[in-house]
């Protein structure tokens, strides 16, 4: 029995799409070129400047203004009475127009001048949009005046006290006004990590406030990049508190999306499903037919959506490939969709034909021989012929193991031929230095013959 034992690289024999992740930065390593500004004080000068336009006072008759250092290198503007009639401190005011809307202007406010009224302004008028009253103690306090402006215009800070004793102090700080729920903040400030505050004219304490993300999540509205945590590659993204980010989807689609979160208790939807995390850094999957997909506040990564029901891990196009599973970008690396494909081989181990009905070797001898002129004898480099090449014609009684042997003889790798009849014949080959042809014999129709070259190898 002659037998063709083979060893080296499986034939592969189909390839299937496992998944295709549409998620086109699913682990939030692309960014935009521009930061993402996450809150802003509209006050133009929120910084106490002595002399400033801003930080005054309508009644100099009645009140004495001076900054005054606290210690630590922040000023405070402080009025101290000089009679007992009423008068203001003016704090703020925004250059820029408002647009309409929700805000909330803050102050910090403490003395000893009794009952006071913090207002809200429009423009460099007396008028009060809003107000609220507070007592004043000797330790800071943050006041909050909520305002809604409906038309468009400039608005100001301003501190009232109606009556006092002489020589009482009204002492104000940190002028803000922000959008609800905001926080003081001034350009000047250090910003750590991810995010950096900033004047938006560049010029200190004569324009808005900024406090921004560094890097933006491309196309996410209120989601920035963070590097302070992440699963895979070196960030995630950042939806801010009060902020959320939605992904529409086809409809009428079943969906299967995954994402992992840092913190317990951020949540994730997708149409009527909402998840809510149990751990930290959990995984959580959603399968189901609704289109809209939205991230409540919170550090998320490794984002994966995938159509139809889908069991299996996270993957993008950086996720490393096997031999069986091929996994890569379908375009550019984070701007393109992610594909999983399985592959599938087959392992022949050998090859048995019915006959060897031909077997044809030859060895190319390569001795050089030198002939020399008035010398009879020739000089001589002895080498040893070459390895065995030639022709084995193989007999198959049918069409399909003639075809697999073929196939097989096809791939790259190395063969054994083994006959105990014919030990002779015993040698580690490889197909080269010819075609490999496979005919049907004319006469029987039902006889199949494959012409193998090769070259004899030695491992």
């Amino acid at each position: 029995m002659t037998l063709l034992t083979f060893s080296g690289t499986p034939m592969l024999v189909s390839e299937t799409e496992v998944a295709l992740n549409i998620a086109t930065n699913p682990s939030f390593e692309r960014d935009d070129d521009f930061p993402y500004e996450l809150e802003r004080n509209f006050i133009t000068c929120p910084l106490v400047e002595l002399g400033s336009p801003y930080w005054s006072t309508g009644n100099p008759t009645v009140v004495g203004v001076e900054a005054i250092d606290d210690g630590a290198g922040e000023l405070y503007f402080k009025g101290t009475r000089t009679t007992t009639a009423a008068y203001s401190l003016r704090v703020g005011f925004n250059a820029t127009p408002l647009t309409p809307g929700p805000y909330e202007a803050l102050i910090e406010a403490r003395g000893d001048d009794g009952f006071v009224r913090m207002t809200v302004r429009t423009g460099t008028s007396t008028t009060a949009v809003e107000q609220i009253d507070h007592t004043l103690t000797s330790e800071w306090t943050l006041l909050r005046v909520p305002f809604t402006v409906s038309t468009a215009g400039n608005y100001s800070i301003a501190g009232v006290s109606t009556s006092g004793l002489v020589g009482a102090s009204f002492e104000l700080r940190r002028a803000a006004i922000v959008r609800p729920g905001g926080r003081y903040i001034n350009g000047s400030m250090t910003g750590e990590g991810d995010f950096f505050y900033d004047w938006f004219s560049g010029v200190p304490n004569r324009s808005v406030s900024r406090y921004s993300a560094r890097y933006q999540v491309p196309d996410w509205a209120g989601a920035h990049i963070s590097t302070e945590w992440f699963v895979s590659g070196t960030r995630s993204a950042r939806v801010p508190p009060g902020s959320s980010w939605g992904m529409y989807l086809p409809e009428n689609q079943l969906w299967t999306v995954l994402v992992t979160a840092r913190d317990i208790g951020q949540e994730f939807g997708l149409g009527e499903v909402v998840k809510t995390a149990t751990s930290s850094f959990e995984t959580m999957r959603i399968t189901t037919t609704g289109n809209y997909l939205v991230l409540a506040p919170g550090w998320w990564d490794n984002l994966l959506v995938v159509a139809g029901e889908y069991d299996g891990p996270y993957f993008d196009g950086d996720t490393p490939s096997t031999y069986t599973e091929i996994i890569g970008w379908t375009g550019t690396p984070h701007q393109a969709e992610s594909r999983w494909i399985h592959r599938e081989f087959e392992f022949p181990k050998y090859v048995e034909p019915i006959l060897v009905v031909g077997y044809e070797s030859t060895r190319a001898a390569r001795a050089i021989v030198h002939e020399i002129l008035d010398n009879t004898a020739p000089s001589v480099v002895l080498r040893a012929a070459a390895s065995r090449s030639g022709k084995l014609r193989l007999i198959f009684d049918n069409e399909e193991d003639a075809y697999g042997a073929e196939r097989a003889h096809a791939e790259s790798g190395y063969w054994t031929l083994t006959d105990p009849d014919r030990p002779s014949l015993n040698m580690t080959y490889v197909v080269a230095d010819g075609d490999i042809v496979r005919t049907l014999d004319p006469e029987t129709r039902t006889i199949w013959v494959l012409e193998i070259p090769f070259v004899e190898v030695q491992l």
